[in-house]
């Protein structure tokens, strides 16, 4: 159900002019190496070029690598592979072969491969052969994260090697183009035209996703958490970046962007909600992310938008249900999308969306359907924040050339908003009634009205201690709030209230957040109350529906499930006690079968002074009688304690002046018909039973009502032994009725009957 939002994207020019080739990432120091010749540069991924002195670095170098274990380059030329230290070292020819065309290593660095023309080789760390393959046209060769086996891709097979060579398993491919192997060794990536393959180490193709046919890969690359596929294709017309996310057996692609040639790529192994993009124009291009769900809470407009296919977007309707399509989903037809944005203006809802080729799509969602609004040209290159402020105005923010503009939706007109002597760097924006709070790169909040916005205030109590780029502003009990999610740790005005915190969400009183310890915690604001209850491990928040307190989550294998915290439900008992309205009391308990003892605890006198509006708002004995057979005695476990200010083990007076008091209500209102199960439920729940007193205060009902009566107590009692108990009331008329309704001969009992004294 998420998206992945690019909240930033930091732009360097690497200050080079002509990159012959790139190493891959040194993760240590967090920096890539460039041969130019006829130099070797370190790059820092925040922006630092340094030249290396490297004594007797070769010409014509082809391919570079870093050694992580011995903190060594490696790199080629027509000669064969040298080594080198970075800091002041000498290039030291440690292979002394000619037609070497690239160089790999293994992850644990146990293993140098080489790849020629037309063979490939396995060395050691410490340049010893190991094996020798004979093979032609090769595309790209990698290893497994676990070092069990090599794939081989060529133009027209993929192979799967052992470490010492020996062919596993291959299979015919028509036109690959790259591979990237998951980390998690489930599969690899290949792709193939328009199609990227997922094939099993044995080569059984396991699944297959269609692209459109004028996508040509140009690199595939998994990130280290296995989520997340980060793949560059070429079109005719430009490249294109885009970050897709197998899970559940699908392959969405979750963030999409045209730009210029694009080098090569990598995900930053020290940050994973980051990527890296190197251009052929030498520009550095830094993309952090998070993984945001865009959703709407709201009693009228409850829904998800998420992207589903590279040519439509899905609206999920979670007050229709959360069954998967095409239950409650829509279908809204935008090519791969980059940025998606919902907001009730109006009541009525709006959906922002941005595609790919930076073009804003306008929509609302209107009687179950998605109706388009307008398409305007978005006015900034990178569009790393939005949002709308009115029905006509979009704000939007590129951060990487610290451009601000509002767009009119309709007509596509843009003005430029200038911030003056701003602290730091403009990052993003937030709206919350007329007000509007930015977020600088530093952490500083400042506020301003949306009418001039370029007029701010730093606002000192929302600012954050550093910045967050995970935020949000809300409103509890008239006092605006800042909450923000970093490093798994949950802070509400800078103060953490949480930690091991996986995804949170604020809605109306409450704070929800889970852990990574299995938990899920409710935070009722008013009250200052903490609910806990334990929860699946890798379960995210999706959304809180509050007239059905559903909290709705996506679980660890996909599926959508729902929730009631009882806490919550608590809290609306409570409210619904202090108002009085017992209707929607009883109905909330039933419903969410909260143990109804609590009622008793909680609210005792109250209780007692209303049975007579308790009985009349309710309206049905089914409801009273089931509050008054489950009352019993004990103390009430977490989370009913909270409210309990004096928890004790015996109820028994407080059962019975519960029962006395319906019992002469309903005496007083003249024994209705519709309450005579009620009236005898204040016995059973007041034993030992004297039934000869039950009976005669049966026949004080209409006739219905004694029908109803002593069907009632035969769920409870056998029939013949309530018989017994009307011989001992002297009386003929319950004696034959009661017998009547037994499996006993009446004419066996004549004569005892007749012999009763009173008629």
């Amino acid at each position: 159900m998420f998206h992945l939002h690019v909240h930033s994207i930091e732009k360097k020019d690497i200050g080079l002019s002509s990159i012959k080739t790139i190493s891959n990432l040194n993760t240590d120091d967090n920096e890539v190496y460039f041969y130019q010749d006829p130099f070797i540069y370190s790059y820092k991924t925040n922006g630092t070029l340094t030249k290396l002195t490297i004594q007797n670095l070769p010409d014509n170098i082809y391919d570079i690598v870093y050694n992580a274990d011995t903190s060594k380059l490696l790199f080629i030329n027509e000669k064969g592979v040298y080594e080198s230290s970075i800091v002041n070292g000498t290039a030291t020819l440690k292979i002394n072969k000619e037609g070497i065309k690239r160089i790999k290593l293994s992850d644990d660095c146990n293993f140098i491969l080489l790849i020629s023309s037309s063979e490939l080789l396995m060395y050691t760390p410490e340049f010893s052969l190991l094996n020798s393959f004979s093979i032609r046209d090769v595309i790209d060769v990698s290893f497994s994260s676990n070092t069990q086996y090599v794939v081989v891709l060529t133009t027209t097979e993929m192979i799967v090697l052992s470490t010492v060579f020996n062919i596993r398993n291959r299979v015919t491919i028509s036109n690959p183009q790259c591979m990237s192997i998951r980390p998690s060794n489930e599969f690899i990536t290949v792709a193939t035209d328009n199609i990227l393959n997922f094939i099993e180490e044995n080569c059984n193709i396991y699944k297959t996703f269609n692209q459109p046919n004028e996508y040509h890969s140009k690199l595939l690359s998994w990130n280290s958490t296995s989520q997340l596929l980060l793949q560059i294709v070429s079109t005719p017309l430009h490249d294109i970046l885009i970050i897709s996310c197998y899970c559940y057996g699908k392959l969405i692609p979750k963030y999409s962007k045209s730009l210029s040639l694009i080098r090569t790529a990598f995900w930053d192994e020290v940050n994973p909600m980051k990527f890296h993009i190197i251009t052929s124009t030498n520009e550095h291009l830094t993309f952090n992310f998070l993984l945001p769900i865009c959703s709407t809470n709201d009693p009228t407009y409850n829904i998800i938008i998420h992207p589903h296919t590279y040519n439509d977007v899905s609206l999920t309707d979670l007050n229709k249900g959360i069954m998967p399509p095409p239950l409650c989903h829509i279908s809204i037809p935008i090519q791969s999308t980059q940025y998606i944005y919902s907001k009730i203006i109006n009541n009525e809802l709006y959906i922002i969306i941005i595609d790919l080729f930076n073009t804003i799509h306008i929509l609302k969602y209107i009687d179950n359907q998605v109706n388009k609004i307008n398409e305007i040209k978005c006015p900034v290159d990178y569009p790393t924040n939005i949002c709308l402020l009115s029905s006509l105005e979009l704000f939007i923010i590129d951060s990487t050339n610290q451009t601000s503009v509002i767009v009119n939706i309709n007509n596509g007109v843009n003005n430029k908003i200038e911030f003056t002597n701003l602290p730091s760097q403009l990052h993003s924006l937030t709206q919350l009634n007329e007000t509007l709070y930015f977020q600088l790169f530093n952490g500083t909040i400042i506020t301003s009205q949306k009418t001039t916005p370029n007029d701010y205030v730093i606002n000192s109590e929302l600012s954050l201690s550093q910045f967050m780029p995970e935020y949000s502003i809300v409103q509890f009990n008239n006092k605006i709030h800042s909450f923000a999610l970093f490093g798994h740790k949950l802070y509400d005005n800078n103060t953490e209230i949480g930690e091991n915190v996986n995804s949170y969400l604020i809605s109306n009183d409450y704070i929800f957040y889970t852990t990574l310890k299995h938990t899920l915690h409710a935070i009722n604001t008013k009250q200052h109350s903490i609910f806990i209850r334990s929860i699946e491990r890798g379960s995210s928040i999706i959304s809180y529906v509050p007239n059905d307190t559903k909290l709705i989550f996506q679980m660890p294998r996909g599926n959508l499930e729902v929730i009631h915290p009882r806490g919550v439900i608590l809290d609306i008992i409570t409210e619904l006690l202090k108002k009085k309205d017992y209707k929607q009391t009883f109905e909330v308990v039933r419903r969410h079968k909260v143990n109804y003892n609590f009622i008793r605890d909680y609210a005792f006198n109250q209780i007692v002074d209303d049975i007579p509006l308790i009985i009349t708002q309710i309206g049905r004995a089914d409801h009273v009688n089931a509050f008054l057979l489950s009352l019993e005695n004990g103390i009430l476990d977490p989370p009913y304690s909270y409210y309990i200010e004096h928890s004790f083990e015996d109820h028994t007076e407080q059962t019975k002046t519960i029962a006395l008091a319906i019992r002469k209500y309903l005496v007083d209102s003249h024994f209705p018909c519709d309450f005579v199960t009620t009236y005898l439920a204040t016995y059973l729940l007041l034993q030992p039973i004297d039934f000869a007193i039950v009976l005669k205060d049966l026949f004080n009902f209409d006739e219905q009502g004694k029908i109803d009566g002593i069907k009632y107590l035969s769920t409870f009692f056998p029939i013949n032994a309530i018989f017994k108990s009307a011989l001992q009331t002297q009386s003929k008329k319950i004696a034959q009725f009661v017998i009547s309704y037994s499996s006993l001969d009446p004419k066996e009992y004549e004569e005892q009957i007749n012999a009763l004294s009173l008629d």
